[in-house]
């Protein structure tokens, strides 16, 4: 086990960063305040113990520094993969929310519910409830590590702590963390386009070991319309020219707003022609605004 990694600290950190490392961690661990952290805490003591004695950490220092380094990053690597007392951040969480189109050109306000990963109240994040206990672990004997062609490898049974956990949370099953329904209000301005993103910072799934919060997106896209097809911020549809149409040389649509809108033919129209209703199309959130384009059938 690489006892810099189990105190956090650099290799060539000073007596002074590895005995506040050191208490730090007993605090935490120390069987008079966590009963179930005393093999971890045995651990950490012989951390320090070597650590801190300038000849036992030379000799220490020699032992890692002899082995080849492509082995070393793999077991760098497979020690940062499963290692769970570092902060780790919460997974963002993201959404997509469908709307119409009429709602997203005048705005709309949306009641959300999802689910986020939150601290377990039973554990307090810590795996362990009443029923919990720590037990040295079989497969590495309590090392933390097995030994792979010469070279010691984090036990992946107990994730390199040397002990495991019996009868974890009943709440979480050791997960640390359980879901959560949550429910929001969403407001969604005036003129949104298809891809509008909201962002909601530190609402997503929670930290675990005091890491960050992720964050919540709420993804926008819009509903196909029954009459109009949106293309950037104009709207276009098609109209049958009736003979009825023809006689009384105008028709009417409604636009977004739902307002009636009355539209006279040119002289000499016929199918195929294309009319345009200048500043009618869509409204984006900046005030420009699109024309409806009605296609003669």
């Amino acid at each position: 086990m690489d006892f810099y990694k189990l105190l956090r600290v650099s290799r060539n950190a000073t007596q002074e960063e590895i005995k506040k490392a050191f208490r730090e961690k007993a605090k935490k661990y120390h069987p008079d305040v966590n009963k179930e952290g005393e093999e971890y805490f045995k651990l950490l003591t012989k951390a320090y113990e070597t650590l801190s004695d300038p000849r036992k950490r030379k000799e220490y220092d020699k032992t890692l520094y002899s082995k080849p380094e492509f082995l070393e990053k793999v077991e760098n690597l497979l020690t940062n993969l499963i290692s769970e007392d570092k902060p780790k951040k919460g997974k963002d969480i993201k959404i997509n929310v469908e709307i119409s189109l009429e709602e997203a050109f005048n705005g709309t306000t949306l009641n959300l519910e999802y689910f986020r990963l939150e601290t377990c109240p039973i554990c307090k994040g810590k795996g362990l409830d009443e029923n919990s206990s720590i037990e040295k672990c079989r497969i590495c004997s309590g090392n933390g590590h097995k030994e792979i062609l010469s070279v010691k490898l984090p036990c992946i049974n107990c994730k390199g702590k040397g002990f495991i956990v019996e009868n974890p949370c009943m709440k979480c099953g050791g997960k640390k963390q359980i879901k959560v329904k949550k429910q929001k209000t969403l407001k969604i301005p005036s003129g949104v386009d298809e891809g509008f993103t909201i962002l909601f910072e530190e609402e997503g799934n929670e930290g675990i070991n005091n890491g960050k919060n992720g964050n919540l997106y709420i993804k926008i896209s819009i509903k196909p319309h029954p009459i109009f097809e949106k293309k950037g911020l104009d709207l276009h549809t098609k109209v049958k020219l009736t003979e009825k149409i023809k006689q009384e040389g105008k028709f009417s649509i409604f636009n977004l707003k739902g307002e009636k809108l009355t539209v006279s033919l040119p002289f000499n129209v016929q199918s195929g022609d294309i009319l345009k209703i200048k500043n009618e199309g869509f409204k984006d959130r900046y005030g420009n605004i699109g024309n409806i384009f009605v296609r003669l059938l």
